[in-house]
């Protein structure tokens, strides 16, 4: 979460801040050179549609940069940071204010950067694709969360973005327990025009993604609740929460049960 003192991270990462500052800004001319601004996004020779896996991890690491550029460059480099988030909280907003890429019952397995927004590249939903980028944007040390001493960036300068990350989350989370596992387990894929189910099948990395994503998205927006908290929220939001805990639980039971081999 950001808290290694500067002498401990470096020798977890084999580099010291200078180091990283000096990696960090030739990565950013790297980005520099490859932004497209009439699309809000990155062209690096293969145009500007991606995975939502390749998505979630271009945001994900250009976090890492802005923040070491922020909490260990100079003034010339608080600027560059500032720059990569603008860029960064640019894309995620393409993303997010998408009617076309965002249905109740998923996001496409490609997304396409245009002019006009961001648009589906692909008739398909497939579930891993679409958790991890869940993964990508809410767990560990990425772009919600954010501490005391490091840039603050979405806290300070959009916090609003963080609201409709939010809804965004919810949505994905509530509707794929009436779409994506209508029979308590979660499917391969699905249409993105009609949310019909095109596999049936399960695979343990679609399931451990969406465990994980849960697990780090619940509390995103405001439609779950902990469980030491669902006696202070409505009967609607308890049940909802509910749901969603025993839809983890079932799914964890399923890793364990169907894809580890038991101790001999």
């Amino acid at each position: 979460m950001g808290r290694l003192r500067k002498e401990r991270l470096a020798r977890f990462l084999g580099y010291d801040p200078e180091q990283l500052v000096e990696i960090a800004s030739a990565l950013h001319q790297t980005l520099d050179e490859a932004w497209q601004e009439d699309r809000r996004a990155y062209d690096f020779g293969e145009g500007t549609t991606y995975s939502p896996s390749m998505l979630g991890g271009l945001l994900r690491g250009k976090k890492g940069l802005y923040e070491i550029l922020y909490i260990f460059g100079d003034d010339a480099d608080e600027t560059t940071a500032r720059l990569l988030f603008d860029r960064t909280a640019a894309m995620l907003s393409a993303l997010l204010e998408s009617d076309d890429a965002i249905r109740d019952w998923g996001v496409p397995d490609r997304l396409a950067f245009t002019e006009d927004g961001v648009q589906p590249a692909s008739d398909t939903i497939d579930t891993a694709e679409q958790w991890d980028l869940v993964n990508h944007l809410t767990d560990g040390f990425t772009l919600v969360r954010e501490e005391e001493e490091t840039a603050q960036f979405f806290t300070r300068l959009q916090p609003e973005l963080l609201d409709t990350l939010g809804a965004f989350t919810d949505r994905l989370l509530v509707r794929a327990l009436d779409y994506q596992m209508p029979a308590g387990r979660l499917v391969r894929t699905l249409d993105l025009e009609t949310g019909e189910i095109t596999s049936h099948d399960h695979t343990a990395v679609a399931i451990g993604r969406f465990i994980t994503a849960a697990g780090n998205a619940y509390r995103q927006g405001s439609a779950f609740e902990r469980a030491q908290d669902w006696d202070n929220v409505s009967a609607e939001v308890q049940q909802r929460s509910r749901d969603l805990y025993d839809a983890i639980l079932s799914h964890t039971e399923l890793l364990e049960t169907a894809f580890l081999e038991p101790d001999e």
